[in-house]
């Protein structure tokens, strides 16, 4: 594959934050139409909310900035350390591997952790 074809195929930070939001928001809200929610469930709406509360700060920027750089050492590293448990954790883990990809070099140096 081509590097020119392999750039244009790879996802932007805020379409990658987008499905992130649609893969949240609905185990989310589902969990929280139920009277009393007890267990994996409530863990699994817990653990989502708390990696995608802070993304309306810079989705529609698709420059990487330090609130970026905090969300990937704060949110989706205590996301990947407490929720390999839940339905979802495939699948978001995925996206935030996506977005780990595609730090700039010149901000790579502020992550904390390897990534997922």
């Amino acid at each position: 594959m081509s590097s020119l074809l392999y750039l244009t195929s790879m996802k932007t930070k805020s379409e990658i934050y987008t499905e992130l939001l649609k893969a949240a928001l609905p185990v989310i809200r589902n969990v929280l139409t139920r009277r009393i929610v007890f267990g994996k469930l409530r863990i699994e709406a817990y653990e989502l909310s708390q990696l995608v509360h802070s993304l309306p700060v810079t989705i529609l920027d698709e420059q990487f900035d330090d609130h970026d750089i905090w969300f990937l050492n704060e949110h989706a590293r205590d996301y990947c350390q407490s929720a390999q448990n839940t339905g979802t954790f495939t699948s978001v883990r995925d996206l935030l591997m996506d977005l780990f990809a595609i730090v700039p070099d010149e901000q790579k140096s502020k992550l904390e952790w390897e990534g997922p």
